[in-house]
């Protein structure tokens, strides 16, 4: 049973899955409401951009930030779908867009090992390429093969977004 809810200004429809750009706020907000989390979240009016440390946390890496999601199978054909936290660096043509790489696939692949299955395309931690086409995270494009690895020799470029399924 999920329960519908109005905070700030946003309402839940209580179905369970978290809808980016109104309940993904809304959440944040909750939790540190909660003090679950440190900060205080607020969601913008239609805001320029998405305001890290405003809608949502700021990563411990300079220019990155977490989102709460739901897929739903969208992205991945395979494995854990659903609501996820989602890391990912800021980038874009403006520097505003926060859906882009915050890590380096050693790093990605050592979370990965620690606290999951270590392969970059199954369990409840998974990386990602940004262009599924450019194969500098994983060697495999991630919404087609869940065995895809990490590709451990690109020890330099920043080219893996991180996912932190919930359910």
């Amino acid at each position: 049973m999920y329960i519908v809810a109005v905070w700030g200004g946003v309402t839940t429809d209580g179905d369970g899955r978290i809808i980016y750009a109104s309940e993904a706020f809304a959440g944040w907000q909750q939790l540190s409401l909660a003090s679950l989390i440190e900060g205080s979240y607020v969601l913008q009016t239609n805001p320029p951009v998405s305001l890290l440390g405003v809608e949502f946390p700021e990563g411990p890496i300079k220019n990155t930030g977490y989102h709460l999601m739901d897929r739903d199978g969208v992205v991945f054909s395979r494995g854990p779908r659903g609501n996820h936290i989602r890391f990912n660096g800021i980038g874009g043509p403006s520097n505003d867009n926060l859906s882009y790489h915050a890590v380096i696939p050693i790093d990605a692949h050592s979370i990965d090992s620690k606290i999951d299955d270590g392969l970059a395309g199954e369990g409840w931690v998974m990386s990602s390429n940004r262009v599924a086409s450019t194969l500098d995270c994983a060697d495999t494009d991630y919404s087609a093969a869940s065995t895809a690895n990490y590709v451990l020799s690109n020890s330099t470029n920043i080219t893996c977004q991180m996912w932190f399924w919930l359910d």
